[in-house]
This record gives C-alpha cells, sequence and structure tokens, in this order.
C-alpha cells in the first residue's frame, strides 16, 4: 500500500529498484543485538547498487514481547534504521506484521485466555486455524482470544506507526512477510480477523492507505 500525500517526491510512474533488507551482521538477530555500524556499512552497499528503496522487517516478538506491551527499545532501533536509510536517500517499505520469513517462524508467545486451559495453541495468530479450527473451542472462548489478539495487533500497529511517521522515506506497508504460509482460518473467522486489522490500518496510517 502506498500514499503520495505524506511522500510529495515519490513519483509512481518512475521504475524502482529496490531489495528485502536481510542484514548481514546478526540475522534478523539484529534488531536485539544492536550494532548501527554494519547497518550502515549494508546500507551503503545497498545504495552502491544504485537501489533506491528497501523492504524492512520489524521481527513481531521481538518488538511486542506480550499482548500490551511494544518494545521501546526496539522501536529506537527501527527510528534509527530509519534515519540511516534516509541519510543514503534510500525509501523504506516496512511489513508490519513479520510472523514468517526465510522459512523460519516468528510467531508471538501471547498466551490463550486462562479459562481455555490446555486446549488451545500458545502459539498462534488470531486468525489461525491452528487456533480456531482444529480445537473447535467454544464460542465465548474463540471471541476473548479474537479480542485480545486484535487489541494487541492495534497496539503495535499505532506505536510502529507513531515511530515512522515523521520519517518521509517511508513510502509504504505491507501487512506481513509470506503470511499465506503461517495464517489462514475458516472464511467467517478470517473476514472478523481482517476486519479488525484494516480498522488500525486506516487508523493509523491513514496517509498510506489507499
Amino acid at each position: 500500500m502506498f500514499g503520495t500525500s505524506q511522500v510529495p517526491r515519490l513519483d509512481l510512474t518512475r521504475h524502482r529498484f529496490g531489495v528485502n533488507y536481510t542484514p548481514s551482521h546478526n540475522w534478523w538477530s539484529c534488531w536485539n543485538d544492536w550494532d548501527a555500524d554494519p547497518i550502515k556499512r549494508d546500507l551503503d552497499a545497498i545504495a552502491a547498487l544504485g537501489a533506491d528503496h528497501l523492504r524492512i522487517f520489524p521481527i513481531w516478538p521481538f518488538f511486542q514481547p506480550n499482548p500490551k506491551q511494544v518494545s521501546l527499545p526496539h522501536l529506537e532501533r527501527l527510528d534509527q534504521l530509519l534515519t540511516l536509510m534516509g541519510e543514503r536517500k534510500l525509501d523504506a517499505l516496512v511489513t508490519v506484521f513479520t510472523g514468517g520469513l526465510s522459512a523460519f517462524y516468528f510467531m508471538p508467545p501471547f498466551p490463550p485466555p486462562p479459562q481455555a486451559g490446555n486446549t488451545i495453541s500458545a502459539a498462534c495468530f488470531f486468525t489461525s486455524s491452528r487456533m480456531l479450527g482444529a480445537f473447535h473451542a467454544p464460542e465465548a472462548i474463540v471471541q476473548a482470544i479474537l479480542k485480545m489478539w486484535g487489541d494487541a495487533e492495534e497496539l503495535f500497529t499505532r506505536e510502529l506507526a507513531r515511530t515512522i511517521k515523521p520519517h518521509l522515506n517511508v513510502i509504504g506497508f505491507d501487512l506481513g512477510a509470506e503470511i499465506d504460509n503461517c495464517w489462514s482460518a475458516p472464511q467467517r473467522m478470517a473476514m472478523h480477523g481482517w476486519r479488525i486489522c484494516s480498522r488500525s490500518w486506516t487508523k493509523f496510517f491513514p496517509c498510506m492507505c489507499t
């Protein structure tokens, strides 16, 4: 999804050359063991290739370790990465929910509601068939889980939007990496989940929603 109101210089008629950014140092663990120097070298090398934008991946469970908290240090690292990219005239596409990446799964460790006991997987997305399909949970439990995950996603989206909003080199976002490999759901639950999701996008990324 793109928007032109926030980024006046964005020319959608121009052919662009971008890359999916995988850090050369510490792989995705770089978000937890932050070192800006190798990232600067990566960005210099990417700019030297002639790329003009990067797709970047905030690893969801690193950024949001529990449903009611988004990690401030990780948001600050994202802010620094976007600044370093801007200094090199590199634009950014931000992947919001990164749960599956490079054939690895990074699933938030959110627990199910206490009343669910052990009947529902503790590692699941709020529209996951593993959570809603396999166990045939009672409707009340399903709705409680949907609300927990919906509230958690809204919090994450809000904090991510607050961090990226000042950066004019952010030209868009996408919902998630390899999202079809991680998550599926019965149609009724999927529609409910994406309604929650779309409300978050339009509320917190209004200038990028078209």
